[in-house]
């Protein structure tokens, strides 16, 4: 009998004992994927210390507001901006056989820091950010930006601060394609909702690109 109770003592302290482990990695899984936060266009979202697309950065005191977003040709967009013959192609950036990259998305966003001294904190780098969707991703082309009269302020780079204390407007371009079998319709584009991906982990941020 009391051999019995012991081995039923000790079955008991292992299953409260695998519980608990099961408790804590559970734990530990869950904290390994990012919570999702929504935002509305025109609502300043704060940029914090974090893991971003490509690396971390310390964004303290920055935040990013998107005012609107358009849709326009990529051949047009390239005429407005003057840019050279075959700009998109040298860069590996356009395949006309399969229509890629016939569009793009122009995020027009607002970018202000309310801290003591941007000069000690990481510089934005706008190819940090993306669009998403339900189920598409567009990554930003900062390769734009040395296009003549496209986000002057930059001068031509992708990466800033702000030292003045004025906020600084800059266009976030995206390529759509809707070519080959990975493409989608422009239409598809409008209707699903998408969202500007601004930081990814711990916590990630989406501004919606509807007004609704």
């Amino acid at each position: 009998m009391r051999k019995a109770v012991l081995c039923g003592v000790l079955a008991l302290v292992c299953l409260l004992g695998g519980f608990r482990i099961y408790q804590v990695n559970t734990a530990d899984f869950i904290t390994l994927f990012p919570q999702r936060q929504h935002f509305s266009t025109g609502e300043p979202v704060p940029l914090e210390k974090g893991h971003y697309y490509f690396t971390s950065y310390d964004w303290t005191g920055y935040t990013v507001e998107v005012i609107g977003s358009t849709v326009e040709s990529t051949d047009d967009f390239l005429q407005e901006h003057n840019a050279p013959e075959n700009f998109l192609e040298d860069l590996n950036l356009r395949d006309d056989l399969h229509h890629k990259n016939q569009y793009l998305l122009l995020v027009h966003t607002v970018f202000r820091f309310g801290g003591e001294d941007s000069t000690e904190i990481s510089p934005i780098n706008l190819a940090e950010f993306q669009v998403v969707g339900p189920d598409y991703t567009l990554a930003a082309v900062p390769e734009l930006n040395q296009l003549e009269g496209f986000n002057e302020v930059l001068q031509g780079q992708s990466l800033f601060a702000i030292t003045s204390g004025k906020p600084v407007e800059v266009d976030i371009p995206f390529f759509i394609n809707t070519g080959f079998e990975t493409g989608f319709t422009l239409d598809y584009i409008s209707q699903s909702n998408p969202g500007l991906l601004v930081t990814y982990y711990p916590v990630e941020k989406v501004i919606s690109l509807s007004d609704n």
